[in-house]
């Protein structure tokens, strides 16, 4: 975005914001349909609103702000309903945010700062990473294991890690490629994508390895399983393996002079077949046979997702 294989969420209620721009396209895989629709709550906020995660059926946070001056968190307790504006969280705008099972939520955001912070309260505690990277995603793996990805613009890319035995303090892992994403598939098996690369870790984050991904500025993945797996990119494209990253299908190329400009942000699968992929300008894509075939929808004019 950016928790679990349905990382934007953990109920349906994500639907109920407005908070993303959904881009997606493909030239003749692709038709026009509105028999998805959302319904739209406004948010108490005009500032950017960057990922959302629900730690139950009731409970939820969005982060977001400005970046070089605010850093907010949005919640709700009635199940998306109705949200509540915590302004002034941090210096900074808030990237990503995940949770733990017994409702710490963590944030990530601009110049590296990491904060923690229960549920219901509002004052969190923050840790500084070396180096004041920008950091882009959380997550945590059944609580054992913290991983935030960043990096510099276009440069190299920096994985923060930390384990219970580091008693919150998270460790930093440097990597030839900016990145954007993370998601920990099981306690071990994981991927991290990011500008030209999607990356594979197999025993928890200590090491990681590339795969054959190539491209495209990955900006999102979501994987449904260990070995199948999606990634979309900047230019358009949208990739798919089905062997944990050994070899990769285009599902749309984004650098074709045949398809639209549409840039993709972010990639959830709900289920096996069912997904959607989401970007700048409104473009919102479903599949409902695990990206063989996608709709596109209006609904979303203009917006950036």
């Amino acid at each position: 975005m950016k928790n679990t294989p349905y990382k934007w969420l953990h109920s349906s209620h994500w639907f109920l914001i407005g908070i993303v721009t959904f881009s997606i396209a493909f030239s003749a895989c692709t038709k026009r349909s509105n028999s998805f629709l959302p319904e739209f709550i406004d948010p108490p906020t005009l500032q950017n609103l960057c990922d959302i995660c629900f730690v139950n059926a009731d409970t939820g946070f969005i982060c977001g702000g400005d970046k070089y001056a605010n850093g907010l968190m949005l919640h709700t307790y009635d199940g998306g309903l109705t949200w509540s504006l915590k302004d002034s969280v941090s210096p900074w705008i808030l990237n990503g945010l995940s949770s733990k099972s017994n409702h710490i939520i963590t944030c990530v955001g601009h110049t590296g700062k990491i904060l923690n912070m229960p549920a219901h309260d509002s004052v969190p505690g923050v840790f500084q990473t070396f180096g004041w990277e920008e950091l882009y995603a959380v997550q945590w793996t059944n609580d054992t294991l913290g991983i935030a990805v960043g990096g510099e613009s276009y440069g190299a890319g920096i994985l923060q890690r930390t384990t219970p035995q580091d008693s919150g303090v998270w460790h930093p892992q440097v990597f030839k490629h900016l990145l954007q994403d993370v998601q920990m598939v099981t306690a071990t098996t994981g991927y991290v994508c990011g500008y030209g690369a999607v990356y594979k870790t197999v025993d928890g984050g200590k090491t990681w390895q590339i795969t054959g991904a190539k491209g495209d500025f990955f900006k999102g993945l979501n994987f449904t399983s260990e070995t199948v797996g999606y990634v979309v990119g900047k230019a358009g494209s949208i990739l798919k393996t089905v062997d944990g990253g050994s070899s990769w299908q285009s599902l749309r190329n984004g650098n074709s002079l045949f398809n639209k400009d549409w840039r993709f942000n972010d990639v959830l699968f709900v289920t096996a077949d069912m997904g959607f992929v989401l970007g700048d300008n409104g473009v919102f894509l479903r599949t409902t046979n695990a990206g063989k075939t996608w709709e596109l929808s209006d609904y979303f004019n203009g917006n950036n997702m």
